[in-house]
């Protein structure tokens, strides 16, 4: 993307805007702060260049939205082509009594009081029948634990109450297949 100098000066003059919202939006997007202010960064640019003064909003305001649906974007990119099955299969195999409630550790209630073995846990996960949202929802609970349902949601570019419809739908299936 070329910009033009008036584009140029224009996010120059709002370079601390891209580290407030860098800031804003640190702990919600699996980046660390130097890539996050990167993705801000490219953000700040790509509303610089759209950016129309004739339509009477703030710079910020357009840059805001420009720079979250930005780095929302890449967070999306990143889970789908860097998160897979092997963090699964890492956490399955690291430990022989995992407890049911840290697998899925979204929804802070406690599932069930019950400690599965690693194979009982492998067995349930290869047996149930995942849908691509179910597997991508899996993949971000388990690479980043301490995430909240809202956060998670705007990773994956879906809502909240669709976020938490998607876990109980995974809770459902692994209890199955642990109950048989």
């Amino acid at each position: 993307m070329t910009l033009t100098d008036e584009q140029q000066q224009l996010a120059e003059d709002n370079i601390g805007f891209a580290y407030y919202m860098a800031n804003k939006l640190r702990g919600i997007t699996p980046f660390d702060y130097d890539d996050l202010t990167g993705f801000c960064m490219e953000g700040l640019c790509r509303a610089a260049a759209f950016f129309d003064h004739e339509k009477g909003y703030k710079f910020t305001t357009i840059a805001s939205v420009v720079i979250k649906r930005w780095v929302f974007k890449k967070a999306r990119e990143y889970t789908l082509h860097n998160i897979n099955a092997s963090y699964l299969e890492d956490l399955l195999n690291g430990d022989d009594n995992l407890r049911w409630e840290t697998i899925l550790s979204a929804d802070q209630r406690p599932i069930d009081e019950m400690t599965l073995t690693s194979v009982e846990i492998q067995n349930a996960f290869k047996t149930a029948k995942f849908t691509p949202r179910e597997k991508q929802l899996m993949s971000i609970v388990i690479a980043e634990p301490r995430l909240k349902q809202r956060e998670i949601a705007q990773i994956m570019g879906i809502n909240q109450v669709l976020v938490s419809r998607t876990l109980n739908r995974i809770r459902k299936k692994l209890q199955d297949k642990i109950a048989v």
